[in-house]
């Protein structure tokens, strides 16, 4: 009787084990994404701090949106009541589109 008990609770032990060890793979798959995750976003953090201009940093906002999660396309709105955006990117040479 004492055996049959022992085997059982080893077999449970057994199972617990397997369970740990997939609980523990999928958290560490997710913990491998998640590090890959945030190094996408600090390398567009650094690109956008190195922005020279404001049309550089347009663009690589948008660009690197597009490719980073990968989009068909994607639209920047910004709300410019005093036109000072649209004068800066005039300045600059860069004629801004408005819709």
């Amino acid at each position: 009787m004492e055996r049959n008990i022992f085997l059982q609770e080893a077999g449970d032990l057994e199972e617990e084990n397997r369970q740990l060890h997939a609980r523990l793979r999928s958290m560490t798959d997710e913990a491998s994404h998640n590090e890959k995750v945030l190094k996408r976003f600090n390398e567009r953090e650094l690109s956008l701090l190195a922005a020279e201009s404001l049309p550089q940093l347009l663009t690589l906002i948008t660009n690197g949106m597009q490719k980073s999660f990968e989009l068909p396309a994607i639209t920047l709105a910004l709300q410019d009541p005093n036109h000072e955006l649209r004068y800066l990117l005039l300045k600059s040479g860069t004629t801004p589109v408005i819709s």
